[in-house]
């Protein structure tokens, strides 16, 4: 499951890149004066930003939940991760 969020968030890198280089075409080519922004602009980086919550979403799934809630109580456990004698 991991391994498909962490494909979810390398997609949406490439999407959002490719929305953020069509946007400095767009305001080269309007000289910035034209508002609203296309759809060919808007809809990538929704979509983009959406991929991205999931896929971290979906690799914050699968990890175990950690028994230190305080880093004091870290450095209190023994080495090899056991409690006790």
């Amino acid at each position: 499951m991991q391994w498909i969020g962490f494909g979810c968030v390398l997609v949406a890198l490439t999407l959002l890149s490719t929305a953020r280089t069509v946007a400095d075409i767009f305001r080269q080519r309007t000289g910035d004066l034209v508002r609203p922004w296309p759809w060919t602009i808007v809809v990538p980086v929704f979509v983009g930003l959406a991929l991205t919550s999931t896929g971290v979403i979906l690799s914050l799934n699968g990890f175990p939940p950690h028994p230190c809630t305080d880093p004091r109580d870290c450095a209190r456990r023994d080495p090899d991760g056991m409690d006790g004698p």
